[in-house]
């Protein structure tokens, strides 16, 4: 329980991290080599330019995050944690998310005892119409 309480705690100093807007510490989340697999978007590698993506989308009115663990397994140093998330923008008055999905992260202990996220991945609903339309016959 341990490592999950960790892991929270890393978790948590991520979310924090976008909602104030500083893409610095979002950025130390990550390994220095880790690997980001965003929508839309060619693989993110190395911790500079993660940080530099999470700077564009602070730049553009991510203002805040919500991450739900489903599930977290860990062995030998590292963990994978799987679920659900929500990205809300300033702009955004109205509170709902703009973009909510699923992720996995898999996180590496690293030599002074913290985990940081070595892989990630997240993937977006499908849009609220294109839901609509997959219901329509």
């Amino acid at each position: 329980m341990e490592t999950h309480r960790k892991i929270g705690e890393a978790r948590a100093l991520f979310v924090a991290a976008i909602c104030n807007g500083d893409a610095v510490a979002a950025g130390v989340a990550y390994t220095e080599d880790a690997r980001l697999f965003a929508p839309s978007t060619e693989l993110i590698e190395g911790r500079s330019s993660i940080e530099r993506f999470w700077r564009t989308g602070i730049g553009v009115g991510v203002s805040s995050a919500e991450l739900e663990p489903l599930a977290l397994k860990h062995a030998c140093g590292l963990a994978y944690e799987v679920g659900r998330y929500a990205l809300h923008l300033e702009a955004e008055g109205d509170g709902e998310p703009v973009d909510r999905g699923t992720y996995l992260v898999v996180h590496e202990r690293q030599p002074d005892g913290r985990w940081r996220r070595a892989a990630e991945m997240f993937h977006a609903d499908a849009a609220p119409c294109a839901q609509r339309d997959r219901r329509t016959p």
